[in-house]
């Protein structure tokens, strides 16, 4: 799988953490405001076929006023 692949793939897991903390793109979106993905850290330990399940890890490390860091 290409470092492509697996950065498309961490934006994925990016976006259901959002909407877990109910920050889901639509609903920032109706309210004016919008996630950006600013910096991200991949850590490539072994290569993975195309549809191969992921595990990602994240979540918020901090919050001050309207930005989140996750």
């Amino acid at each position: 799988m290409s470092t492509g692949q697996y950065a498309r793939r961490a934006l994925d897991g990016w976006a259901q953490l959002l909407t877990g903390i109910g920050a889901a793109p639509a609903a920032l979106a109706a309210s004016g405001l919008a996630a950006t993905a600013v910096d991200q850290h991949v850590l490539f330990r072994r290569e993975q076929l195309v549809d191969a399940p992921l595990a990602l890890a994240g979540g918020v490390t901090a919050a001050e006023g309207p930005h989140l860091e996750v």
